[in-house]
């Protein structure tokens, strides 16, 4: 309205025409006709006074106070505004709609960004999500305020002004608007202030007794704190929420030294034969997606029982444990030899191997078929003397567990190779740990690279370990 009004000045200003979407009657005509002639009125007297500056700014504030108080405000809202004042009250508007809005909304969703200082997971996102839904809302607000503009000047006024039931009878409409503001005002300035006047030594008594209630109760008894532990359960233990941090943090190595300051030689697990795709939906973790049945999605390059990909492994270990990035590999190995002893037992009990054969080097067979024939006994044996650590064993993770192969459930086709090392750094800082993560990505690809210009261009083994 304050915009049109500014608009519908400048045209009696200027002693310009102005259209309406409707007809008006006869009070409208009469008050339109007014403003028109007050307007020629003024313009001629700045005319005669133009060199007198006192009585000119006079006769300007005397102008401005007329135009700013029109009787009828049905002559602003049924005046038609072409593309260029539409232009301008759509600044207007939007310098009005950002001003308001602005303050409110940052400082809303600062108030609920602060929650992620929490050490609480639902809490932080509560805050994350709210707080971007403030922002998301201001800017719906500054954009749908000036749609509303739009559609309302294009479409809603002039089906009001032609088919409004109001436009009919003019009188009806002004008594309804005028009791209307009367009781408005009667409520709000006259009786609720009379109100708060008589009682207002009670209900300072009662706010007073409140107040103290309410300091009682949040630094005396109970006492309200913030959780100082994670697990502070909001909602029922079937909750995914309240899963996730009962049941399901603790199977997350970054979860479990997030308590610690310094992290000392954390675990890092190389593991080869699966892809990196989660398939846990990402809003119902209880629905799982399966490719091909399986739960795991593995590369279906790479071949365990390549004579080929074993003296790579064998190779790489080697190559971790002369690296300053990783320590406790030894022991990693020693698990590994355990393995090629095994294999070499299962495949043959020749005494002529037994001479040949250096216990400080890993035994790969000869043949992918030999391979396939000793690690089949070997999982067979495991298998029945039930020593296989399952995936839920209280000791995963420990020195108990440092390398294993994945068969696959229903083939009992090996399918995976996982092992553990430990990194040699220790985690103090965001810095640190950064600088760490990039040393070990170059590290893995410049062991890639070596194998690649090792093989060749007929190389197979570059192929199947690359993903790992």
């Amino acid at each position: 309205y304050a915009e049109k009004l500014d608009i519908y000045n400048e045209a009696r200003l200027r002693s310009r025409s102005v259209e309406f979407y409707g007809k008006l009657t006869e009070k409208q005509e009469k008050q339109y006709r007014r403003d028109r002639e007050y307007t020629a009125a003024i313009l001629r007297q700045r005319l005669i006074a133009r060199n007198d500056s006192e009585q000119h700014q006079k006769d300007q504030t005397g102008e401005e106070e007329h135009f700013d108080s029109i009787k009828n405000t049905d002559l602003i809202r049924m005046m038609k505004v072409n593309d260029e004042q539409m232009i301008q009250m759509l600044i207007g508007v939007l310098r009005h709609a950002a001003a308001s809005v602005f303050v409110t909304s940052f400082t809303t969703s600062a108030a609920f960004f602060t929650n992620m200082i929490s050490r609480i997971a639902y809490v932080q996102l509560f805050g994350l999500f709210m707080g971007l839904c403030i922002l998301f809302n201001f800017l719906m607000n500054v954009t749908m305020i000036v749609s509303f503009v739009i559609v309302y000047e294009k479409i809603c006024e002039p089906l009001s002004a032609r088919f409004g039931l109001f436009n009919h009878f003019p009188e009806v409409f002004d008594k309804i608007m005028i009791t209307l503001t009367r009781l408005n005002h009667a409520i709000f300035t006259v009786y609720i202030p009379r109100i708060i006047i008589k009682l207002r030594y009670i209900l300072i008594i009662i706010f007073l007794i409140l107040g103290i209630v309410g300091l009682f109760i949040v630094f005396y008894h109970p006492k309200l704190t913030p959780p100082k532990s994670r697990r502070y359960q909001f909602f029922q233990l079937s909750h995914p929420f309240e899963r996730f941090e009962y049941q399901m943090r603790d199977e997350f190595l970054s979860y479990i030294n997030e308590d610690k300051d310094n992290i000392t030689n954390p675990l890092l697990v190389f593991v080869f034969g699966i892809e990196d795709t989660d398939l846990v939906h990402p809003f119902n973790p209880d629905q799982q997606r399966y490719i091909d049945n399986d739960n795991l999605v593995y590369n279906k390059k790479i071949d365990f029982y390549d004579p080929d990909t074993l003296r790579w492994f064998d190779t790489f270990l080697k190559d971790l444990n002369r690296s300053e990035l990783f320590t406790n590999v030894q022991d990693t190995y020693a698990h590994w030899l355990t393995i090629g002893q095994l294999l070499r037992g299962f495949l043959t009990s020749n005494s002529n191997n037994d001479i040949k054969y250096n216990e400080n080097e890993f035994f790969v067979p000869s043949t992918r078929n030999d391979t396939m024939i000793a690690m089949n006994r070997l999982f067979r044996f495991v298998s029945d003397s039930k020593q296989v650590l399952s995936s839920n064993d209280g000791n995963r993770g420990s020195d108990n567990f440092r390398l294993g192969f994945l068969p696959d459930p229903k083939t009992y086709y090996l399918r995976a190779f996982l092992f553990l090392v430990n990194m040699n750094v220790t985690f103090d800082t965001f810095s640190v740990q950064h600088a760490y993560y990039q040393k070990l990505e170059e590290y893995f690809d410049k062991r890639l690279e070596q194998l690649e210009l090792s093989e060749g261009l007929n190389g197979h083994v570059y192929e199947q370990v690359k993903h790992g």
